[in-house]
């Protein structure tokens, strides 16, 4: 029904075309239908396929099993097969793409031959051309993406600026908004939102974030927790006051242990150096330190809190920096101070050795020998 509708079918059976060139260059093709202005106008051979909306599916010529619905819709697909598009112009440039789900306007525009691809949402996935195995949930989910593969984004901005990056999870509004690099996790609202290079990092909870763009294999856990170097986990923000659980562990285990040697472990010569202190830790300035490389926009938001709770708790412990200088003076090559990597890192002590009471008990016992 209409001009030119199925004008050169052959043997071509069970097909509908409604509309101006619907079905027009159909021969063998069967199964179809085409509603709309040049709706499966160039199908051949293809079967099975259904096109409703202006244009919608107008190049395909052997491509099987595609639904196209909305304006332009699939326009450009010539052979790919088990496509289905759903809004004006989803998928409209694929050509040999197949087994991609678009649902929404511009969902996937640009897909050329990108497969195993699904995008719910205004705008989602639009500018890919080659990605496959992508999942996109959002309005601007994975909009930037072009080359990137087997990334999954629920959120509207959402993995929005990837464009080669695999391997991705972001779960939440913006979460790895910003980023292009492969292996992240971002989980929560704006979730690792700085991370624009950076790989295998991991972002849990509201506003979880690395402190600079480039970081690997940086962990944050916790609402505005921030991690500030590689091969690091940060648990909490800097306003968390206490980190508990029934048991800790770290891995000692004599069968994956080499060149031990009991001799370079130092004893009371290096503990007799160290200055136990009671001290505040200013986690206002802390936090400076660790936001001073974001955007403003950013940064402000982590600094909008009260620090005053967690800065006025009297706290009892070591300097970093003196642990690391006694260990140095008496030749200890000692792990448990973590020195910065960087000027974007902090020290850190790993090990707080428990010196206080035995230093008085060495002085107990050197003032007794004394006397004897």
């Amino acid at each position: 029904m209409g001009f030119q509708s199925l004008a050169l079918n052959t043997t071509g059976y069970e097909n509908t075309a409604i509309g101006y060139y619907a079905l027009r260059d159909n021969s063998t093709g069967f199964d179809n239908t085409a509603v709309g202005f040049r709706a499966l106008k160039s199908n051949t051979v293809g079967l099975h396929n259904t096109a409703v909306g202006f244009n919608s599916l107008t190049s395909n010529t052997t491509g099987t099993a595609n639904v196209a619905y909305g304006f332009e819709s699939l326009y450009s697909n010539k052979d790919g097969d088990f496509n289905t598009a759903i809004g004006n112009i989803a998928l409209s440039s694929n050509i040999t793409g197949y087994s991609n789900t678009a649902i929404g306007h511009e969902v996937l525009f640009a897909n050329i031959d990108g497969y195993s691809n699904t995008a719910i949402g205004t705008y989602t996935l639009a500018r890919n051309k080659n990605g496959y195995e992508n999942t996109a949930i959002g309005q601007y989910s994975l909009w930037g993406n072009i080359t990137g593969n087997k990334n999954t984004a629920v959120g509207n901005n959402s993995l929005y600026a990837n464009s080669t990056g695999s391997f991705n999870v972001a779960c939440g509004n913006g979460a790895l908004g910003n980023s292009n690099g492969s292996n992240n996790t971002g989980t929560g609202y704006w979730t690792l939102l700085t991370n624009t290079t950076g790989s295998n990092n991991s972002g849990y909870g509201y506003k979880a974030d690395v402190s600079s763009g480039a970081l690997s294999n940086a962990t944050a856990i916790g609402a505005y927790a921030l991690v500030n170097a590689n091969n690091k986990i940060r648990l909490g923000s800097t306003t968390v006051t206490k980190v508990e659980g029934p048991v800790a562990y770290t891995i000692s285990d004599g069968r994956f242990k080499t060149n031990i040697a009991k001799t370079d472990v130092k004893g009371l010569e290096f503990i007799k150096l160290l200055n136990p202190v009671a001290y505040n830790f200013d986690t206002k300035k802390f936090e400076e330190f660790l936001t001073k490389n974001m955007p403003d926009s950013i940064r402000r938001e982590y600094m909008n809190k009260d620090f005053s709770p967690s800065t006025a708790i009297r706290q009892s412990g070591f300097i970093a920096q003196e642990v690391e200088e006694a260990a140095r003076k008496v030749g200890y090559n000692f792990n448990g101070v973590h020195t910065p990597e960087s000027e974007n890192d902090n020290y850190s002590l790993g090990t707080q050795p428990i010196c206080s009471a035995i230093g008085k008990g060495d002085a107990r016992t050197t003032a007794t020998n004394r006397r004897t």
